[in-house]
């Protein structure tokens, strides 16, 4: 599940990477493998040991009261789910992973139970070794391991970075392979506690990777390609192999359309499939020739993969606007569509990542944007599994005007809220939003009027109805200006900034000379935060992912550069009672105490620079930060960051201040839900 990517291209930053040449290179030398300068210390025991050490960042298996989940998660419904992985090294054991959460089955799936909230969202969980007790999981903020099956996980390495492909050879469980998505390649020969780069990989965000198990030498890959010019994704993408571990590669197959997705067949591992936009490509020797087995075009084409492990001809296919297709002969022919029982209009929930029982291959699993699903006929019907529903929560919003009404924009499950902690969330029905995929929410604190980040944004004068707004691109931040109600400001992941005059009827682009930038979209102008300055409602800060920090003094019709850095930068805020002081998320947090002349890093207490939300306290003179590792709080006098909750670090995402029977909170999105902290 490819989601919050523009939140989490922090790799080129902690990285040492040189460019690579075009992806026909080849011949390569050892010497193309760097050491990353990112480097974590080895504990005084490897993972192994599991008895005998006290892991970095172990956490506990949720408990009811955990983080206030039991509390504020009334009506809460519906969850991104993002895969199942059976370990055939203990037979019959499973386990489903959404978000931070993680459940476990020791009966193929037919029960689970809540097995640890691991924290930062995984990506992909692996085998390490032999012993079903070891497990690695790539998450949202670098490599987590357990030593106990699960119940408790520690940060192996590469914290901050979002990781998208692990592959461990069957053989040498100390050699790892990942991916960040930026497209790196990085090896470890020490179980992941040092890392190289591949500096002659193609350069692309890679898809797919597969070790030959009987050749530990023998690799392959399916690839993204960077355009050569740009080093934005270029809708073309490439099939790459190797046959020395990785140190240099040879494309195999080239289509013209993009490749994602890729699996080899456990029965002849000779044979492997790509996924690719008009269909499924196949390669009956060890990836050197391949041949496609065409499905027909689709907005999307085929996306995830899954091969029967017992028959090579017995494959599932998923294309996400239709649903999941089946296989028996090789791809010759396809069934139609499977989806009886599915709901595919529940919540966006289009089909996503296919696994087979390795027992009983007619035994199915589908991760999807709305659930867990599972079929006991290869799919000729399907049943949620509502036990393992949760909410991914984007952001979090609270009106002075209503201080007990809190607001959800949500990953895939649309806009909530409720009207105090004694209610039940309820779901604001929003037609037009293309799958619910909200970004954020911006309340107007002095009418009460609610803009919805979304592709397109919404737009609400009395937090009910909604109107479309004809902005295109996503929108990441809106300020509504504090004494002229005709004035509104959007910041989009395209199109940068723009302004409406007449409260929200017709808006015009206000740029100005703030830069583009070459992205996974092309050059675009990617604008991710947006604060206004009430004392002086002319002055806004911009913050842009990759192109650095603006300020305007007239109404954004003009603007300055005041950061000139390639890091990330999202979100930002004013400190209203000192007008001058700034802080900025990039690289971590960065102040200015001269409205953005000169910077200043607080990163002192962060163990990740991964930051998605930050709001100051003025009650407390306080700074508040959602981060992929927890929230994290820091006085005026403090000269580090401290995490308000040991047991609660996990991702959040989204900070608020609301107030109820006289106590003040402070509410987050995190993990599997809604966080409240008493302040």
């Amino acid at each position: 599940m490819r989601q919050h990517i523009w939140l989490l291209s922090v790799c080129a930053c902690m990285v040492a990477c040189e460019q690579s040449s075009s992806v026909e290179v080849s011949g390569a030398t050892a010497a193309l493998w760097k050491p990353v300068t990112h480097e974590h210390p080895r504990p005084k025991h490897k993972h192994k040991h599991k008895h005998h050490h006290q892991p970095q960042c172990e956490t506990p298996a949720p408990e009811p009261e955990t983080c206030g989940f039991s509390t504020y998660d009334l009506g809460l419904s519906g969850t991104p789910a993002d895969g199942v992985f059976f370990d055939v090294r203990a037979p019959g054991v499973a386990y489903a992973y959404s978000g931070g959460l993680l459940w476990r089955s020791a009966d193929a799936g037919e029960t689970w139970s809540a097995h640890a909230d691991v924290g930062p969202a995984i990506r992909k969980l692996s085998a390490a070794g032999t012993d079903p007790a070891d497990l690695i999981a790539t998450t949202t903020s670098g490599l987590l391991a357990s030593g106990n099956a699960g119940s408790n996980w520690y940060r192996l390495s590469l914290g901050g970075l979002a990781m998208d492909v692990l592959e461990i050879p069957a053989t040498q469980p100390q050699r790892l392979y990942v991916t960040p998505v930026d497209g790196l390649m990085l090896m470890s020969i020490d179980g992941g506690y040092h890392w190289k780069t591949n500096i002659n990989y193609p350069r692309g965000r890679t898809m797919g990777l597969s070790v030959d198990p009987r050749d530990p030498q023998q690799l392959v890959a399916t690839i993204e390609l960077f355009h050569p010019d740009t080093e934005a994704l270029s809708s073309k993408g490439a099939v790459v192999r190797s046959v020395d571990a990785g140190v240099s590669w040879q494309a195999v197959y080239v289509p013209d359309v993009s490749v994602n997705a890729l699996a080899r067949c456990e029965a002849n591992p000779d044979v492997l499939l790509a996924a690719t936009r008009f269909g499924v490509a196949r390669s009956n020797d060890n990836g050197q020739s391949w041949t496609l087995a065409p499905i027909g075009p689709s907005p999307n084409g085929i996306t995830e993969l899954a091969i029967n492990p017992n028959d090579c001809d017995d494959y599932w296919a998923t294309e996400s606007q239709v649903g999941p297709l089946h296989t028996r002969d090789g791809g010759q022919t396809f069934t139609e569509p499977l989806v009886q029982g599915l709901e595919l209009t529940r919540f966006g929930a289009f089909p996503g990542r296919p696994s087979i029982d390795p027992a009983d291959p007619t035994h199915v699993f589908l991760s999807t944007h709305g659930g867990f699903y599972t079929s006991h006929d290869s799919g000729e019907h399907w049943s949620l599994l509502p036990a393992m529903l949760h909410m991914t929560v984007s952001d979090v919003a609270v009106s002075p005007l209503a201080p007990s009404r809190a607001w959800l924009a949500t990953w895939g499950q649309g806009v909530w809220t409720r009207e105090n902690s004694a209610a039940p969330w309820t779901r604001i029905p929003l037609a037009r939003l293309a799958r619910d995929y909200t970004l954020m929410i911006s309340l107007d604190e002095v009418r009460g009027r609610v803009i919805v980040g979304a592709n397109p944004a919404v737009f609400s004068e009395d937090g009910v109805s909604f109107r479309e707004l004809p902005v295109p691109g996503g929108t990441f931040a809106a300020v509504f200006h504090p004494t002229d109600a005709s004035i509104i400001y959007l910041a989009t992941q395209v199109y940068g900034m723009f302004k409406s005059t007449d409260a929200g009827v017709t808006w015009q682009t206000c740029n100005g000379t703030i830069e583009p930038w070459s992205n996974y979209a092309g050059y675009t102008i990617d604008v991710r935060g947006l604060v206004l300055n009430p004392a002086q409602p002319a002055q806004l800060f911009a913050t842009t992912n990759g192109n650095g920090i603006y300020r305007s003094d007239d109404g954004a019709q003009s603007w300055t550069k005041v950061l000139d850095t390639t890091e990330p930068a999202t979100c930002i805020v004013l400190v209203p009672g000192t007008p001058t002081r700034v802080y900025a998320c990039t690289g971590g947090i960065a102040m200015s105490e001269d409205m953005g002349q000169t910077w200043t890093k607080l990163n002192e207490g962060l163990d990740s620079l991964l930051a998605y939300s930050l709001r100051h306290d003025a009650v407390s003179d306080t700074l508040l930060l959602a981060m992929g590792t927890g929230l994290f709080k820091r006085g005026a006098n403090d000269d580090r960051w401290q995490l308000l909750d040991a047991d609660c670090s996990m991702s959040t995402h989204g900070v608020a201040l609301m107030e109820e029977d006289g106590q003040r909170y402070v509410l987050t999105g995190a993990g599997h839900g809604v966080q409240r902290h008493g302040l």
